[in-house]
């Protein structure tokens, strides 16, 4: 859910299937996460001008500060994980998480 948020903070006029594509995951499952994420008032769904059967995503104020809030926490896990890396052996692992996951 932590990701989905994430991509509607940066996409202000995301919908469901612009984050399934994002995170290459199944439209059921962000469906779901939408869903509760609305129940958690953490995201509304506002309807388009142009297009009454489609609708955007968008943060609340309890969403922007739980992002902000995860997202220290995030930073910080980082942080700790890559601490004896060099900067050459952080990309080298960073680029093959992203072959692995290519691969998936």
């Amino acid at each position: 859910m932590w990701r989905c948020m994430m991509i509607i903070e940066s996409n202000k006029t995301c919908n469901l299937k612009d984050i399934a594509l994002s995170l290459n995951v199944d439209n059921a499952i962000i469906t779901r996460n939408i869903k509760k994420l609305e129940d958690l008032n953490y995201i509304i769904k506002i309807k388009r001008l142009n297009d009454n059967r489609f609708f955007d995503l968008c943060l609340t104020d309890e969403g922007i500060s739980i992002l902000k809030s995860i997202n220290g926490y995030q930073e910080k896990w980082y942080e700790k994980v890559i601490k004896n890396f060099s900067e050459e052996e952080s990309d080298t692992l960073i680029n093959l998480l992203n072959k692995l996951c290519s691969n998936i």
